[in-house]
């Protein structure tokens, strides 16, 4: 049967959890102070305090998959639509019906969500997760993009010197006064962007793109700790966006600085400014934090040689999904 998880009974999907084989971050596994089931149980236990709905199956008493249904605040006001996340989609993979639990899972979110006034889900899985992907083409969600993931151990940094051909760019943190130029270079840099956001018809291009020029706008506010510019003759060719661990990471012992987002103004593309405004934010990273974590669209060929050229690692894949109910 499937049944709603009380607050009060977090704990009982902790096995789940632990034995969860497409776990983002894993890679920080290695260190005896890293624990990545407190981190993931804390992060239901903070949804579920937001308004999100835990939903779980249970066979025989015990708990064999959960899921769980998270408003999307930021979304929603800027699509002014009610939008929520199935934030997690895990199940049992020794169960023979894994494949029915998952797509029953899923139903209960997404009436539940009805029930609810949604009017949009959102699904990011693990590209090796083929029950919770089965599960959502199923269910009639639509795959808007994949993600490759990237990280950098900071125990291997050694200084590099920036391409030749990026002699003439200056890097430098953003100001407050750069906001209107940021937003304005995103503006013309995500135009044509492949991701899922421009891939869903029922999303206008230019809303698409506004919400990048949103981002940009936000991280100036105050979200991003810091903002990497490289600029040309007073003119701002680029951004790279940097956020410090979350309190939870920092209580479990995931020592990870997040590599936010990445933006070249179009007349300034293949000129070796990505390696630039990655290398730059991973001076002001080293030294003070253990690793780093960015990503970029599957096809985005040219941003993989460079975070590959500086040292970063792949550590898994992504797809997008979405549904309009």
């Amino acid at each position: 049967m499937t049944v709603e998880l009380r607050t009060g009974d977090i704990a009982e999907i902790g096995d789940l959890l632990k034995c969860w084989p497409y776990a983002p971050l894993g890679y920080t596994k290695v260190h005896r102070d890293c624990d990545l089931q407190g981190y993931y149980l804390e992060d239901v236990q903070k949804i579920l305090h937001n308004g999100g709905s835990l939903i779980v199956a249970a066979e025989k008493g015990k708990i064999c998959g959960f899921s769980v249904l998270a408003k999307l605040p930021w979304d929603s006001d800027y699509f002014n639509k009610p939008m929520a996340a199935v934030s997690y989609l895990i199940v049992d993979l020794k169960k023979e019906n894994k494949n029915e639990i998952a797509s029953e899972l899923l139903g209960y979110v997404e009436n539940k969500s009805k029930q609810e006034g949604v009017a949009f889900l959102l699904s990011k899985t693990s590209t090796n997760d083929y029950t919770a992907i089965h599960a959502l083409e199923r269910k009639g969600f639509l795959m808007m993009d994949t993600i490759l993931k990237f990280y950098y151990d900071f125990q291997r940094f050694s200084d590099r010197q920036e391409p030749l051909k990026c002699a003439d760019f200056q890097a430098r943190l953003a100001n407050v006064a750069d906001c209107d130029e940021l937003i304005q270079l995103s503006r013309r840099a995500f135009a044509g962007h492949i991701g899922r956001y421009h891939n869903d018809k029922n999303i206008p291009n230019e809303k698409a793109t506004g919400l990048y020029e949103l981002w940009i706008k936000s991280s100036c506010s105050g979200w991003a700790d810091w903002i990497v510019v490289a600029e040309k003759e007073g003119r701002i060719a680029g951004y790279s966006v940097w956020k410090k661990p979350s309190d939870n990471q920092r209580k479990h012992g995931i020592d990870l600085v997040d590599y936010s987002i990445v933006a070249t103004d179009p007349y300034f593309q293949k000129q070796g400014l990505f390696g630039l405004l990655t290398l730059e934010g991973m001076k002001l990273i080293r030294g003070n934090y253990r690793y780093s974590e960015g990503r970029t669209v599957v096809d985005n060929f040219g941003v993989q040689r460079g975070f590959i050229k500086l040292g970063w690692k792949i550590c898994g894949g992504q797809h997008a999904f979405h549904k309009w109910l």
